[in-house]
């Protein structure tokens, strides 16, 4: 990461950009189409599962994009350090 090495001006939380986006909408579809088959295979029906499936994956994408750009405002005011949990005592 470009930030990484060179410390730029531009903050890590605006680099949300498509290099960050497109694999994270990617994943997120992945997992509801998941979802929705798993749901399938103990015998729900098609729209009952992808309207349990599509809900459930929606909310919890939103919260891993909120805790993914909280983490990236802590690396960007304390660096990587402050992720390390092996330093709590």
């Amino acid at each position: 990461m470009a930030w990484k090495t060179n410390r730029s001006t531009r903050s890590i939380a605006q680099m949300r950009s498509i290099q960050l986006k497109l694999p994270f909408w990617g994943i997120t579809i992945g997992i509801g189409i998941f979802l929705t088959a798993g749901l399938e295979v103990f015998g729900f029906p098609p729209i009952l599962a992808s309207g349990v499936a599509i809900p459930l994956t929606i909310v919890s994408s939103l919260f891993i994009w909120l805790q993914l750009g909280s983490m990236l405002k802590q690396i960007e005011t304390g660096g990587f350090k402050v992720l390390d949990l092996d330093s709590f005592e």
